[in-house]
């Protein structure tokens, strides 16, 4: 059976949406590094489902296991940051600004992996600097 991609879009937003509002009342609850402890291990768990689900496997360790080493590292960086900001500043603001994180991807991709933006994409990422600032006001 074929899932088409934009269910995970969906289920990608629905996701995110939810992990903001659940954290904020887990952390108010347990506390903010319990929270992420205890949610990570859920995370890790149900990768490590989906890994041994896959059949994804190939050589042992080499230079390429750096790049998801990096990407752990910046995730942990933005999440205990995430929560962190969450003991001061409303849910609302954490949430609106921390959402513009793709901009950030937009400008790697377009320096560093020769990707090209549209007029329309490069506008999309003017409003949504723009939106950040008016919502963090």
């Amino acid at each position: 059976m074929k899932i088409h991609p934009q269910i995970f879009i969906v289920l990608n937003i629905l996701g995110f949406g939810l992990w903001g509002f659940i954290g904020k009342i887990g952390m108010a609850t347990v506390g903010k590094y319990r929270y992420l402890l205890l949610s990570y291990l859920t995370v890790t768990l149900m990768m490590s489902v989906l890994f041994y689900a896959s059949n994804e496997r190939g050589p042992g360790p080499s230079t390429e296991y750096l790049y998801p080493l990096i990407g752990g590292i910046c995730t942990g960086m933005a999440v205990a940051s995430y929560f962190n900001a969450l003991e001061n500043v409303p849910l609302s603001v954490v949430s609106s600004l921390s959402s513009l994180y793709p901009v950030i991807t937009v400008i790697l991709s377009v320096s560093f992996l020769n990707e090209r933006l549209t007029g329309m994409q490069g506008l999309g990422i003017i409003l949504a600097l723009v939106s950040g600032f008016l919502l963090s006001r």
